[in-house]
């Protein structure tokens, strides 16, 4: 139940870039290293769950052709990265290209007849 709480919580602030473990831990009702130990058994932490949320929807984003005329940068503001080059790396480390290859890449397949 703390888990899925928690993950709420992330989920409801995830475009705020000023957000800290300590706001989200306790939008959940629980410490920051109870909510660590809850993430534990899937191998990640707080941050990194944060983080990886941020990262899954601006994948959305950047995949979504409706989407083409938002910048890059946009994107990342509008999912709570303060900092461009810093989710470029993230980004990256995470998908295994740069936000813009991966923009690319999934809006050719998008295009790719059936």
């Amino acid at each position: 139940m703390s888990l899925m709480r928690l993950k709420s919580a992330v989920d409801a602030h995830l475009s705020n870039a000023n957000v800290t473990c300590d706001q989200l831990a306790a939008a959940a009702g629980i410490s920051v290293r109870y909510a660590n130990q809850l993430l534990d058994p899937e191998k990640t932490s707080l941050q990194r769950l944060l983080f990886s949320r941020r990262i899954a929807k601006c994948q959305e984003a950047l995949a979504d052709p409706t989407q083409t005329h938002r910048q890059i940068s946009d994107i990342a503001y509008s999912w709570g990265f303060g900092d461009v080059s810093h989710f470029g790396r993230l980004f990256k480390a995470v998908t295994g290209v740069t936000p813009r290859a991966y923009r690319k890449q999934a809006l050719e397949t998008a295009e790719a007849p059936r």
